[in-house]
This record gives C-alpha cells, structure tokens and sequence, in this order.
C-alpha cells in the first residue's frame, strides 16, 4: 500500500542521499517524503477525501513552502558568492565590471533560451528576485545544436553513465565509442570518403593538438627532414586553434596569445586571408589590390566552378610566392625551415573575428599543399557537423584534408568531448614494432561512455532535423542580409549556415578591445 511504498522511499532517501543540479539534496530529510490518501473510486466525490487529507496537503505545502525559500536564499546570494570564489575565462577581474551587479546568473536553460534570475524590486517579486529569459546568441560559444535541456540527449547520456560510469580506453572496446566512430567514418569516410581512424580526446584544442602531432609524424615519414630543419606550421592570420601550448604557437601573435605566458613563440606563416562579405549591400571580396563581387552567396561557394577563374591563378601565385620566401630564409634560430603542414579553419574563422574566408583561396592553399606532398588539417571545431549548412567543409572545398578536428557541436552542447580523424597514410605513419613509435597521446577521460552517447544522440537529432531536399546553407534570408550591410554603424555583414556575422564600426578600434 501507499504506506509500504513511503516506508521504502523513506529508506532509500535515508541511505542514498539523492541530490539534485545544484548539489543539495533533493530531499532534506526522510521526513519530506509525503503520503496522501489514494483517490476514492470515479463515482464518489471528493469533499470526505479533501478533508481527510488536510494534514497531508498542509505538510505537502509545507515542504515546498520550506524548499521555495531555501532556494531562493540560494539565488539571491549566488552571484556575490561566485565573484569570491570564480575564475572566470576571458574575464578581467580587476576592472569594476567584474563586480557582482554585473554576473549573469543562469538558473536553466531550455531551448535556445536562458532562464536568467535578476534582482528586483519587492513589489515587483518576493524577496527581490525575478526571472526572465535571454537568447542564447552565441549557442554558449557555439556548442548548442539541438537546444538546451535536449530530453533525447539526456536519457541517452543517463544510460550510458548508469551502465559504464567511466571506463579506461587503451587497447578496449565499448559499444558508446565504437558506434560514434562507425557513424563518424560513414559521413566523413566509407567508399567515396576521406577518413579511415577516429582518436577520442576531450575538447577542442586537445584535439588540434593531436592533429599537429600526426601532421608532423606523417611530413617526418614522407619527407625525412635534417635533423637541424626547424619544422612550421602554415595557417591564417587571426587564426584561433586553442588555448593549449601547441595551438597558440599556431598563430601569429595577437591577443590569445602573446602575453600570456613566456613560451609563447610563432612557429608558422600565416597568411593574410580574403574576407567574403556584403559591404554596403554588395557581396564581394576585398583582399591585397584585388576586389570582385558576386550577386549570390551560392556563386562564391561553387570552388568547382571558380577554379578555372583568373582569382584562383593569382591565389595560388601569391601562396606560392610567400611559402617559397618563407623556407628560404633561416628566421630567428639561423635553422633551414620547412612548412610541414597546412591547418584551416575552413570557411569559417570564430573566434578571430567570425571571418568568412573565400573558399576559393583556402582551395587554392590545400592545392598547392598537395602539390608539395605536405600534410593539411580542417580545424572543424566551430565550422562541422552543420555549423555553416554542410556535415564537414569538405563538401564545399571539394578537396579532403588528411586529418580533421571536431567538437563543440560533438555532443550537442551537453558534455566535452572530441575527435580527430586521420585518413589511412597517416595512421600508417605511427605503425613500428616499438610502442614509442605509436601516437602516445591520452587523457583520463578519453572516450567516455557518457560523452559518446551523447554525441550519438545528437548526431541522430541532427540527421532527424536536417530537410536533405533543401540546400542547409542558407538558413538566413540572402537579401535581408544584403540590407542589413547597408545599416548606419555596420561595417559588413555576412551569413551562411545558422551563422549571421555582423561588424560594426567601432570608430577605428577593432577586435576585441572595442568590446
């Protein structure tokens, strides 16, 4: 009866101590659990079950009355309390807005919005609080595919955590991991494919940082360098790879960088790289002394049809030109120097300044690469899996990479997790009879079980989404974009994807300092 069945839910809350999100338990004592009366047959009314049941309601809303303002009291202190004890990133805690007036609190999200809780006045909510929602522009640095508080997600990710927890991944096999790397290698693989191996890791720059590694294992195995060669990198100006050591001596120096901690050394070219946008209602490019327009955003991503175009010779001229300048000079250590490998942001650069670069030159850099027999990388962390309208910047490049990197959008937006993939020549580079000849690169979490449900789920989400009879590419309206390049105070504006980039002309600063 109800009463066998409160007695064991008393035991179980007395041993167990559930607790919710926040930490706190989701019952304060045994005694929280309440029993009400069961309901009495349809054809009797309820006035006698009401009235003997008062004590039971009364206690019911005693300990939701109780539980409200608990959590209340939570809230209200919850955003002086994180300004003593946070580190927040790419925050500045030493200047005034980095008071507690200032802390968004996000007490749950759901959809693409926020549940943010503010102070307020005592007429407006009691004890001064009050609740709004706020759009999550940015997809919580574009992670989010399917919504916050995805139940599908969830349930998938609560299955995998009950059966497994964590599990260590050297030499295993368990069902999470092997199913997203068989659903990975049949988009970005199978017979008219490019990658053949999936390595796990946990975020995004740890990724890019296996991907450096195997580019420079496969240029050592092709190439055989003299052992007083200084190795480099090729990349994009404004480029961003990470926040780890390796990703930030892949680009020149700026503000993610230099300055930030005393190793920091430029290992690489980048080059400078033609913006597409609309400026003042035209859609063009602008890059050296060189300006073309378009009237559609599809013409500038048909790279087939451009490769026969005079812009693609003058590209692949000026790559060609730089490249050879750079190995032909010592630099700082009076070492020869090679460019080992090429890495793009392909289409999309984020956290540069949400540049969108002309495939047609990336084109050109992966052709000229080829050429040279020199390794290249999609850095897809913020670009893949649909970001810009397409599963990878393969299809609109038209030219596969060797190795490629994908996260963010991974699990959709619940849990880190990441992947590297490698086409079959640079697995083969790490294959010997030693293990020091092996990729000897882990994290303690690699693969998780919990992280690859998720990800199956959501790529399951996305495919469910996607309306493949339409081109996903143009998800903002062309010509509304178009106008809005034309508006007072917006420097350009370009969209394709879910991604609308707009620029606004901050009076001559740039970047982040006119944030």
């Amino acid at each position: 009866g109800a009463e066998e069945n409160a007695a064991a839910v008393r035991e179980h809350v007395a041993g167990t101590r559930p607790r919710d999100g926040t930490g706190r338990r989701v019952l304060g004592a045994a005694g929280d659990v309440v029993v009400l009366p069961m309901l009495p047959p349809a054809d009797e009314d309820l006035f006698g079950y009401y009235a003997g049941a008062s004590d039971a309601f009364e206690t019911l809303l005693h300990t939701l009355d109780v539980a409200w303002e608990e959590g209340v009291v939570e809230k209200s202190t919850l955003a002086r309390r994180s300004n003593r004890v946070l580190w927040w990133p790419f925050h500045q805690h030493g200047t005034a807005e980095g008071a507690a007036a200032d802390t968004t609190h996000i007490d749950g999200a759901s959809g693409d919005y926020f549940s943010v809780v503010e102070p307020a006045e005592a007429a407006e909510a009691p004890l001064h609080l009050t609740r709004r929602p706020m759009f999550d522009a940015c997809a919580s640095w574009w992670t989010q595919g399917t919504g916050h508080g995805d139940h599908r997600i969830a349930l998938a990710m609560s299955a995998a955590s009950g059966r497994y927890g964590h599990v260590i991944f050297p030499g295993v096999a368990h069902g999470p991991a092997v199913r997203l790397a068989e659903a990975l290698l049949d988009q970005f693989g199978g017979p008219t494919g490019w990658a053949e191996r999936v390595f796990y890791s946990d975020d995004g720059s740890t990724a890019v940082e296996v991907a450096i590694k195997m580019a420079l294992r496969k240029y050592e195995k092709d190439h055989t360098p003299a052992p007083t060669t200084s190795l480099a990198m090729l990349a994009q100006e404004g480029c961003y790879h990470g926040d780890t050591l390796g990703c930030m001596d892949v680009a020149a120096a700026g503000d993610f960088n230099e300055g930030q901690h005393p190793w920091y050394e430029p290992r690489g070219l980048f080059l400078q790289v033609p913006q597409i946008a609309f400026r003042n209602r035209v859609l063009g490019v602008q890059w050296e002394k060189i300006s073309e327009s378009w009237q559609k955003i599809s013409d500038v991503m048909d790279v087939t049809a451009r490769l026969t175009s005079p812009l693609y010779q003058k590209y692949t001229r000026s790559i060609q030109r730089q490249w050879d300048d750079y190995e032909r000079t010592t630099g700082p250590s009076k070492r020869p120097r090679r460019l080992a490998a090429v890495m793009l942001e392909p289409i999309l650069m984020g956290a540069g300044g949400m540049i969108f670069v002309d495939p047609l030159w990336q084109r050109a850099l992966v052709d000229e690469a080829r050429r040279r027999a020199i390794p290249v990388i999609y850095d897809e962390i913020a670009s893949g899996l649909h970001r810009v309208g397409v599963a990878s910047c393969v299809d609109i490049l038209k030219a596969p990479p060797d190795v490629a990197c994908y996260a963010k959008l991974l699990t959709g937006g619940v849990v880190p997790l990441a992947v590297t993939l490698a086409d079959k020549p640079t697995f083969d580079a790490f294959l010997g009879a030693s293990t020091l000849e092996a990729l000897l690169h882990g994290h303690s979490y690699t693969a998780h079980p919990t992280g690859c449900a998720a990800a199956l789920s959501a790529l399951d989400t996305y495919a469910a989404h996607l309306d493949h009879t339409a081109d996903q590419r143009h998800h903002f309206d062309e010509e509304r974009v178009r106008e809005l390049s034309a508006l007072p105070g917006v420097e350009h504006a370009f969209a394709l994807g879910t991604v609308l980039a707009l620029a606004m002309d901050a009076g001559g600063a740039g970047g982040y300092h006119a944030a």
